[in-house]
């Protein structure tokens, strides 16, 4: 089973997508609408990483799509319906990739906390920084008590500190 966990940011207007068994992350600046909110985000996320599974996913193990969104889990599941209808265009675009991709690959969404997000991990990472590009490869650093990941060894040791040292 393949995952890929998905966030979308107001902050630079980014949705992000990321492999965990590839490390390969992929970020992709939104045109901000004026009635924009964090969802728009989090759907431009979730068609990205569709997108992704459908170019360069070939396993036929499934794909475990994790995301922070619970509007996000609540589509995908309603999309397996078939009495699905929108006036929204971008959710009905996701909910056309989403039957496209089921076809080929079993796919699976679920929820997971917010510091658990591996794509939201690298969204706050950055927040302030200057990404290499727009996709790349990130190196993450595991815990080797929790099996968490992080982006940079300066969190991990953040992490192992707070959770693992000071419990103790």
């Amino acid at each position: 089973m393949r995952n890929i966990y998905i966030d979308g940011g107001t902050k630079r207007n980014l949705a992000c997508i990321a492999d965990e068994e590839t490390g390969f992350v992929k970020l992709r600046k939104i045109r901000k609408t004026s009635r924009g909110s964090t969802a728009i985000f989090e759907f431009e996320s979730l068609m990205t990483a569709l997108t992704y599974i459908q170019k360069r996913v070939i396993d036929n193990g499934g794909v475990t799509i994790h995301t922070d969104s619970t509007e996000i889990v609540r589509f995908c599941r309603f999309c397996k319906s078939d009495n699905f209808t929108s006036r929204n265009k971008l959710k009905f675009r996701c909910f056309q990739k989403i039957r496209q991709v089921s076809e080929r690959i079993s796919l699976q969404v679920h929820w997971l906390p917010r510091n658990h997000n591996l794509a939201g991990k690298v969204l706050e990472y950055y927040r302030k920084r200057k990404p290499p590009s727009m996709e790349f490869v990130l190196d993450s650093f595991v815990c080797k008590y929790c099996n968490s990941r992080y982006i940079s060894e300066r969190d991990l040791k953040r992490h192992i500190y707070n959770r693992h040292v000071m419990l103790s």
